[in-house]
């Protein structure tokens, strides 16, 4: 394997490393776990999202994504409504006090990546998000 490869799969990985140490961090002063984070950023990601629909954007099984549901609204950050087009389909909605949570964490994670992009110059930043752009789309397209 190409050793460029290695380093940018390892720069990658510790990048994201520190990132999440930094939410984990962040996420216990709210009772949250970074998968209750995770689902709190799909359902704002998708209008409407099912209970299924989401399962598979987390591959996990029925049983787990019940139970952080079942968290998440008894700590008022989500709500589940049934369908108006199908009473057995159940939608996942983030509450006032969800969003706003998120919305503070995302925040905090923005500001943390900035105490570094903030050092590089305009055409650094650019590059860099260009080019993570371009990695980003190349990956969806294909696999290894």
């Amino acid at each position: 394997m190409n050793d460029g490869v290695q380093e940018v799969e390892m720069l990658l990985r510790t990048i994201s490393s520190k990132i999440n140490k930094e939410t984990k961090d962040n996420l216990s002063k709210f009772n949250l776990n970074k998968s209750r984070f995770f689902v709190l950023i799909i359902v704002s990601k998708y209008e409407n999202i099912t209970m299924g629909e989401l399962k598979k954007e987390m591959h996990l099984a029925c049983s787990s994504i019940t139970n952080l549901v079942d968290k998440l609204e008894d700590d008022n950050l989500l709500k589940r409504s049934r369908s108006k087009e199908d009473r057995r389909v159940i939608n996942l909605h983030l509450t006032e006090k969800g969003e706003e949570l998120l919305e503070s964490i995302m925040t905090f994670r923005c500001q943390y990546i900035n105490q570094a992009i903030k050092k590089l110059d305009v055409t650094e930043t650019l590059q860099l998000k260009d080019t993570l752009k371009k990695i980003n789309q190349l990956l969806g397209e294909s696999s290894c």
